[in-house]
């Protein structure tokens, strides 16, 4: 997925700042909660 490997490459990139590196945790595990919502909904669960 593109969006994953975006968040992915850009946490690589800020690996050195904890603060950033928690910001970009947080962010990453909000869009999955967001794309699973997306996803449930398409299907029909």
């Amino acid at each position: 997925m593109v969006v994953t490997f975006f968040y992915s490459y850009l946490g690589m990139q800020l690996l050195n700042d904890k603060n950033v590196r928690l910001k970009c945790l947080v962010l990453a595990i909000f869009t999955v909660k967001i794309a699973y919502n997306i996803v449930r909904e398409g299907v029909g669960i």
